[in-house]
């Protein structure tokens, strides 16, 4: 792994030393990165340099396995149903993809674990259970013979009209051959001259009536002391990885999503790959595949010729072409297909064996792409052990495919990778990622000792920060938030080239006004009412998305071993189970008032303020003009928003008690709900004693509908009746980020959820190291965040915010006006003029400050 600094329209060869490399991704805030320079002619700046931080070999997601069955290593160990086949690789690991088969032996007969059932011994040998011999299990087979031709035989019936390999494991001394015998038909095996080790042999027979006799057997004169284990009698041409008899090993596949990794107009797959079985019989061996449909695919097979063929799709015709090489088996091979979109050429060990020629390639709206198997149809799997795969969005050059064969080490991961997994116990993908970008937000430098260099320590921020600098003035009706927040970027953050290819729709707002806010704030409260994420990535991409779609590439278990210093916390510092929240002042639905007169007041006080013109005032049922108190005049009685108090004109007749006074208004009234939790209440008396409450009181007056209130107030019950888990620990696997919703299954801490990600921390520990510090948050006693944020989505209300707020939107504009006029002079003029001309010119502008300015200036002539 190196992770690697630039900085935009900077030579890299001027950043002498980079260190202290330190970044924070944490949920709603900004990301911030730092770390420390040593340069001689490179001076930063504030808020004008890009940074990148590019990882060179940052996890992306992971590949996905599959297998409905438990297999068996080529060591014969065991592995549980869907886990993959780690074996040895050209390098280090190399995963093994197989087709599926049946063990047509009893599960005693394939692995001696009880007894000697179901074998025959031939006249002149011996057959006894040992267990300080085997290759797999506890125990293997041993058969002592001094006779040529004699050993022992086991039997199965079968389908005739078929071909059946018959598979041992052998280890001892002397020589031996396996045989097949159908009662008609019999086929040997070579010689064998067994040796210490254990070492597989096959012998494949077409076979014509339903039963099959299998034979380990003597071989030439002399004696033979034999181990035999692993026994497996399958419906094939050639034998599979053992499993146990009676059992069935399903199909496996390995498939990578293409979104970002396949550039379907050139790129390059790259793998070394290791033929485990020939195929001499039935179906091809996959080793890549992007199949859309029958007119769009790209495909690579082993033949049963052993040798490759490509197939590609081009209109309504398949296309294909074979190569020349042959394959054999047990034998590593740096296969490469690369291609544009007028050619394909095929590659093995650095040398082309395949070229189309000038064609058409169309792979059409792909969406998958399956290493040694084809997943739209069973029996296609390579058979065959995978290591060092490679995907690039460019057709490698034929230099560097021979240079990379050459070199003898695993690929590379460059600018143009965009997967690269390495198999090491693992599918995680990686490619070379931006860790951060960002620009500089501040710069500490100073003198190096004596020397003419410069220290730098800088600190930048994440693309996030556009948000921070533009505000957001708008009223949106019954639009969705996603809606909100594509309308917010292209209005107020236009100009600055943030996108937003994965913004969804999320829920239906009824009515937001953000009255000059930032667009941080405005897009936080959107992701509080809907329960999704946002932030702009490292591309400028603006996302707003479920956090039920925005899942960790890996999970904590048991076995996984992929952390390290794990830490739980539980704290009652935040706990509550009774909840009040004091909004601000809703609106009231229309009530009426009446009044008596005393023949001297003119002022009568309402009940609430008064939040609109009232909708009617009338004396005696006889209806009054309304008018807003020190504004109009003329008008019957006078209100203002916010104050209790109508008065009547001053030039009006004062009410007496006979008259009725009716005032029909809508006021101002302040909300306060409450919220609370029986069953934690319950819970927490339960443990503690006493009456189990815990109170408080949460304050926040922009919100100011009774609805909105109630919504946050049951919110905050939600999420803070429980006693919360703050989980920390370190790890050495890339790809997790704030926001994401990751799976944790630890049983020595009696964890088993899902756990929100809050905070990562980003360190350099070493040249090849990046040490990762997560902070993950418990969810809702409710039943964790997937349901939190599923019942958000499913509660249907109409979303508000602040309903009654009043926008106003302050416009400035310039505008020039240009007036001529003549002036008449009279005869009369002061000595030295002779006469005048006379034409005016005038110019007026408005000033920045809104007030109109004007300048007039007058030309004379003198004639």
């Amino acid at each position: 792994m190196s992770v690697i600094i630039e900085i935009e329209g900077v030579d890299k060869t001027s950043l002498v030393q980079q260190r202290q490399l330190s970044i924070t991704d944490e949920l709603n805030s900004r990301n911030t990165y730092s770390f420390e320079i040593i340069s001689e002619d490179y001076r930063p700046e504030v808020g004008y340099d890009t940074v990148v931080c590019n990882n060179n070999s940052r996890v992306n997601g992971a590949a996905t396995f599959t297998r409905a069955s438990v297999a068996t290593r080529i060591d014969g160990t065991e592995v549980a149903s869907g886990e993959p086949r780690y074996e040895t690789g050209q390098f280090n690991q190399a995963i093994m993809i197989e087709e599926a088969t049946t063990n047509l032996l009893t599960a005693n007969q394939s692995d001696i674990e009880t007894d000697t059932t179901g074998f025959t011994v031939e006249i002149g040998g011996t057959l006894t259970r040992v267990t300080s011999e085997h290759w797999q299990g506890t125990a293997s087979l041993r058969c002592q013979t001094d006779t040529i031709n004699y050993g022992l035989r086991l039997a199965a019936n079968i389908l005739s009209s078929t071909t059946y390999t018959f598979s041992v494991y052998l280890k001892g001394t002397g020589k031996a051959f396996l045989m097949i015998y159908d009662t008609i038909n019999v086929t040997y095996s070579t010689d064998i001259t067994l040796t210490s080790t254990w070492t597989r042999y096959s012998v494949s027979l077409a076979c014509t009536s339903a039963l099959a006799l299998c034979y380990v057997r003597q071989y030439n004169a002399g004696t033979m002391d034999c181990y035999c284990d692993g026994f497996q009698l399958e419906q094939k041409a050639y034998a599979t990885s053992w499993i146990q008899g009676g059992a069935t090993r399903a199909a496996e596949t390995l498939t990578i999503p293409t979104a970002g990794v396949l550039n379907a107009s050139a790129g390059t797959i790259e793998c070394w790959h290791k033929p485990l079985t020939p195929r001499s019989l039935g179906y091809y061996g996959d080793l890549f595949t992007v199949y859309v449909d029958g007119n769009h695919m790209l495909q690579l097979l082993r033949n049963t010729t052993n040798k490759l063929d490509l197939y590609w799709g081009t209109g309504s015709a398949i296309l294909s072409l074979p190569g020349t090489t042959v394959l054999i088996k047990d034998t590593w091979y740096f296969v490469l297909i690369k291609w544009t979109a007028t050619n394909i050429k095929v590659f093995i060990n650095g040398i082309l064996e395949i070229d189309t020629g000038a064609t058409t390639l169309d792979l059409g709206v792909h969406s998958q792409l399956d290493i040694g198997c084809y997943s739209g149809a069973a029996g296609y799997e390579g058979s065959g052990l995978y290591d060092d795969l490679r995907i690039s969005n460019i057709a490698r050059t034929n230099t560097e495919i021979l240079a990379a064969y050459n070199s003898g080490r695993p690929l590379e991961v460059d600018e143009y990778t965009t997967a690269k997994l390495n198999f090491d116990g693992t599918l995680q993908i990686n490619a070379r990622t931006k860790l951060f970008a960002g620009t500089v937000d501040s710069i500490t430098e100073y003198r190096v000792g004596i020397s003419p260099l410069i220290s730098y320590k800088i600190n930048c921020v994440d693309f996030n920060q556009l948000c921070d600098r533009f505000l957001v003035a708008e009223v949106y009706e019954s639009y969705t938030a996603g809606d909100i927040v594509k309308d917010i970027i292209d209005t107020f953050m236009s100009g600055e080239s943030v996108t937003y290819v994965n913004v969804q729709d999320g829920p239906t707002v009824s009515k937001a006004v953000f009255n000059y806010v930032t667009v941080t704030q405005a897009l936080n409260e959107l992701s509080e009412i809907s329960g999704y994420n946002w932030w702009i990535d490292y591309d400028k991409d603006m996302h707003f998305c479920s956090r039920l779609t925005n899942a960790s590439p890996f999970s904590l278990t048991d076995i996984s071993n992929n952390f390290r210093n794990f830490i739980v916390k539980k704290t009652r510092e935040d706990y509550r189970n009774r909840q009040y929240f004091r909004g601000g002042q809703d609106i009231s639905s229309p009530q009426t008032e009446t009044f008596l007169g005393d023949g001297e007041r003119i002022t009568f006080s309402l009940s609430l303020p008064v939040a609109k013109v009232p909708s009617s005032i009338t004396v005696d049922a006889v209806a009054k003009t309304i008018g807003i108190r020190q504004v109009d005049t003329g008008k019957d009685w006078y209100w203002n928003e916010g104050e209790k108090e109508i008065s009547q004109d001053t030039g009006g007749v004062k009410l007496t008690n006979v008259n009725v006074l009716s005032v029909t208004y809508q006021g101002y009234f302040p909300i306060m709900i409450e919220a609370y939790s029986e069953s934690a209440i319950a819970e927490r008396q339960s443990v503690e004693g006493g009456t189990g409450i815990y109170e408080h009181v949460s304050i926040d007056t922009s919100v100011n509908t009774y609805e909105a209130v109630q919504e946050r107030a049951e919110a905050l019950i939600r999420k803070y009746a429980e006693i919360p888990e703050t989980i920390e620990f370190e790890t050495d696997n890339d790809g997790l980020q704030a926001g994401q919703l990751m799976p944790i299954n630890v049983t020595l801490h009696n964890i088993n959820s899902d756990y929100l990600i809050q905070k990562v921390s980003i360190a350099d520990i070493t040249a090849k190291i990046m040490r990762y510090k997560i902070t993950a948050l418990s969810g809702e006693y409710v039943g964790g965040w997937v349901d939190f944020f599923q019942s958000l989505a499913r509660a249907g209300y109409g979303y508000v915010i602040r309903e009654n707020e009043v926008l106003l939107k302050i416009r400035r504009f310039t505008d020039n006006l240009k007036l001529t006029d003549t002036l008449t002079a009279d005869d009369y003029y002061p000595v030295g003029l002779v006469g005048i001309s006379n034409v005016g010119y005038c110019e007026t502008s408005s000033s920045p400050d809104g007030l109109v300015g004007t300048a007039l200036v007058c030309f004379c002539e003198m004639g």
